[in-house]
């Protein structure tokens, strides 16, 4: 048996570290304080990663089971998780 220890999921950024504000912008992007990165690859043009995704990348490379994390940078999903 395969578990992913650190996992995430998200229907949008919306959160704070120490250098501010995190915002999902487009295709992979989010904003990180007073800078942006690319937090994914440019597939979609929302940057989430619904649980649906997670699964299908689970079952693609053989992980059976995944611990789901959730901090501060990616914001309050408590209902999603």
């Amino acid at each position: 048996m395969i578990i992913d220890a650190h996992a995430h999921i998200w229907h949008e950024v919306h959160g704070r570290t120490g250098t501010g504000v995190t915002r999902s912008l487009r295709y992979g992007r989010i904003q990180l304080g007073d800078e942006e990165i690319q937090l994914l690859p440019p597939l979609a043009n929302s940057t989430s990663f619904p649980p649906e995704i997670l699964l299908a990348n689970m079952d693609w490379a053989g992980v059976d089971k995944a611990v789901l994390l959730q901090g501060s940078f990616y914001g309050e999903n408590n209902a999603l998780i």
